[in-house]
């Protein structure tokens, strides 16, 4: 069965997207400056929340007092894929599970 793993790509591009759209806002854009069709306040902010745990990493850096801006980026994109994974594994367990209980797979012998 296919489908759990279309749903849990579909969330992570989703995921993914979301993640964009927070890096890509401008925080203070310049007088007259009008966004793009791809561009959302809201989704942006969503986005935001939703990256929040990709962040962690460099908190955990913070309180050992690391103050290397490469590892700080390494310890962002680390997060970036820990999450993006981390969702993915999730999701895909959750539809399995939800996917064998309402469809049940009972494997059955062929009578001759």
């Amino acid at each position: 069965m296919k489908a759990p793993k279309y749903i849990a790509a579909s969330v992570c591009l989703i995921l993914v997207f979301l993640m964009f759209q927070a890096q890509m806002w401008h925080w203070r854009p310049e007088p007259g400056w009008q966004p793009s069709w791809w561009q959302s306040e809201t989704l942006s902010t969503l986005g935001a929340c939703l990256s929040l745990p990709a962040i962690i990493p460099v908190g955990i850096l913070a309180a050992m007092e690391a103050s290397n801006e490469s590892l700080a980026h390494l310890a962002v994109v680390f997060g970036y894929i820990l999450e993006i994974g981390l969702t993915y594994w999730f999701v895909y367990s959750l539809t399995k599970f939800l996917f064998s209980r309402r469809y049940e797979t009972r494997k059955t012998r062929a009578t001759a």
